[in-house]
């Protein structure tokens, strides 16, 4: 599994999660050219692009992603906010995790000036080492990022039960 970055600043922020045959993009504030870069131009091995909220620095470009077909998962907000098609994109529910491919994805409420949520991403080659260069962009931000544990709320909360 690999990251990489494609922004990771006011400017624009998106992020694609990859292997050699599926892959995920995390918030639509790119051009949709330079995320087809990243993937050596398959699109056809993404899954989903994950939204956490409607700012243009992390789905301005969501629109675009859509119409190129590939699938969104956002809040409510995003989708009225972007102008998205409700059939296909699909709205965060409260509560609610999500498959696509190999990826379980729950969304998590983090406070913002906006709705927004974060994002818990398990995927059975997802490791700590793939995700560093993400961890170390947010570090660089100023970003306190807390160790997940057993005892973590969020953790509890994945089940079969609560993955659609």
């Amino acid at each position: 599994m690999r990251m990489t970055i494609l922004g990771s600043s006011s400017k624009g922020n998106c992020y694609v999660l990859q292997n050699d045959s599926e892959a995920i993009i995390i918030e639509a504030g790119v051009k949709l050219s330079e995320v087809k870069k990243a993937l050596g131009w398959n699109t056809a091995k993404v899954k989903v692009c994950i939204i956490s909220h409607r700012h243009n620095d992390h789905a301005g470009h969501a629109a675009e992603y859509e119409k190129a077909g590939i699938p969104l998962l956002a809040l409510p907000s995003v989708i009225e906010a972007k102008n998205l098609e409700a059939t296909t994109t699909t709205a965060i529910k409260d509560g609610c995790g999500y498959i696509y491919g190999g990826f379980k994805i729950l969304p998590f409420k983090v406070k913002h000036d906006v709705p927004c949520v974060g994002f818990l991403i398990e995927h059975q080659e997802t490791t700590v080492e793939a995700l560093g260069p993400m961890i170390e962009a947010l570090q660089a931000q100023g970003v306190e990022l807390l160790p997940i544990t057993e005892d973590t709320t969020v953790i509890q909360h994945i089940s079969a039960d609560s993955v659609q």
